[in-house]
């Protein structure tokens, strides 16, 4: 009778640790500390995570660089493990994984000078369309960053830093800071001591409700 499949959730070990058996191509990078992402040629960006929400599956996108932009050419969604885990892939993990995210996450790496020199383009290029983003952020942003912070939180609340970093393009560090700016206004509660979680306040409803 053949073995048993493991399904293995996530992969973290110590520096200097040998490298265990058994992990897939995915898992590997993982161990190894690889960066998220690959230049394969002068042409291409290749970026390799975790799903956002699901993290037992592993996302790798291709994207086609312009001179001043970026298209999405491919998008693979496969086990991380390896094996797939209970259930397979189903249309909810393949329409929670957002392009348009993923494409302004390709941009914001395009800013880097190491980057786009390795590509050949001007990093000045991608930032144009995100001075936007740079603006302060209101109470109101800080509200809705709650919003889904709390909602992540309650399918995944081991996981929620990294998937909200993942669909705000930003590093789990500053998503981080953003929260405790967050509970600084009064929007959201405090968390157990070194748990995540919280509620969104009164305060913070009343934001989200005036913005519809």
């Amino acid at each position: 009778m053949a073995a048993a499949k493991v399904h293995r959730v996530s992969v973290w070990y110590r520096e200097g640790e040998p490298e265990p058996e058994g992990l897939s191509p995915f898992e590997r990078r993982e161990f190894l500390a690889l960066e998220d992402w690959d230049i394969p040629d002068g042409e291409h960006l290749v970026l390799h995570c975790r799903h956002p929400k699901f993290s037992e599956w592993a996302v790798k996108a291709i994207f086609e660089v312009y001179r001043d932009d970026v298209t999405l050419s491919h998008l693979t969604i496969y086990p991380a493990a390896g094996w797939a885990p209970s259930g397979g892939l189903t249309d909810e993990i393949r329409r929670t994984v957002r392009l348009d995210d993923l494409r302004k996450m390709a941009k914001r790496r395009l800013q880097l000078q190491e980057v786009a020199g390795r590509i050949g383009v001007d990093p000045t290029s991608f930032k144009r369309n995100g001075a936007r983003g740079r603006r302060g952020r209101s109470d109101l942003d800080f509200a809705t960053i709650a919003q889904e912070y709390v909602v992540l939180g309650e399918t995944d609340p081991k996981g929620v830093i990294g998937a909200l970093a993942g669909r705000m393009c930003l590093s789990p560090s500053t998503v981080r800071g953003l929260l405790w700016q967050a509970r600084k206004r009064g929007l959201l509660t405090d968390a157990p001591p070194g748990q995540s979680g919280g509620q969104l306040t009164g305060r913070a409803k009343g934001l989200l409700r005036g913005s519809r």
